[in-house]
């Protein structure tokens, strides 16, 4: 259940950090 947790989590920051890149790509264009 932890482990699960921890894979949440991590998907969770790595889709945050997909859109802030998405956010900052647009905004230069």
């Amino acid at each position: 259940i932890i482990i699960l947790d921890l894979e949440k989590k991590l998907c969770y920051t790595i889709f945050d950090f997909m859109g802030l890149l998405y956010i900052s790509y647009n905004g230069l264009q």
